[in-house]
């Protein structure tokens, strides 16, 4: 019984966590949600009121279109909502399709924190987000993915600054192609 209440509880964080809207693609949300390669799974009430749910191994989080792997998963939940979903990991990454006629956003860095309320993503450690060709790479980087809206920083120390990389848009033509 308790195998089978586990396994209940772990299909229900899933859905809460992965049910959220990320501005993404409106079936998404309706998707199936699959845990995989997660070793151990660990449920513990915290003192607040509030849950956490930890999960390691090389776990996959795939719901639709979005996708969050780490070797370490943390979900906290507060009645029956998630508050946070951190992956942790040598890179941890999270992938989603926000929009059919653009590329997804990709997302690398040594911990990934989503929070839900704000539809942001905090990105720490050797952070990197990339859309449609164009990358942002620091030591922390902030995206709001309702906005799209992306800030970067590099550490206090300076042994990592911001790098950017803008790719031209495909269908730009460059000023020799308008010459008459």
């Amino acid at each position: 019984m308790t195998h089978h209440f586990s396994r209940q509880l772990l299909l229900a964080v899933a859905t809460a966590l992965l049910s959220i809207p990320l501005s993404a693609l409106p079936e998404d949300r309706l998707q199936k949600i699959v845990i995989e390669d997660a070793d151990k799974f660990i449920q513990t009430p915290m003192d607040n009121g509030e849950e956490k749910t930890e999960l390691s191994g090389n776990v996959l989080v795939t719901q639709g279109s979005r996708q969050i792997r780490g070797h370490n998963i943390t979900i906290i939940r507060a009645q029956s909502q998630v508050i946070r979903v951190e992956a942790k990991g040598e890179l941890a990454s999270f992938s989603q399709q926000i929009n059919r006629d653009k590329e997804p956003v990709s997302a690398k860095a040594r911990t990934i924190t989503y929070i839900p309320s704000s539809d942001t993503l905090q990105l720490s450690g050797a952070a990197t987000i990339s859309q449609q060709g164009s990358t942002v790479n620091g030591d922390t980087i902030l995206y709001n993915a309702a906005t799209e809206q992306v800030s970067a920083s590099g550490a206090d120390d300076r042994s990592s600054t911001v790098k950017i990389v803008f790719e031209p848009r495909a269908d730009s033509k460059t000023a020799t192609d308008n010459k008459p």
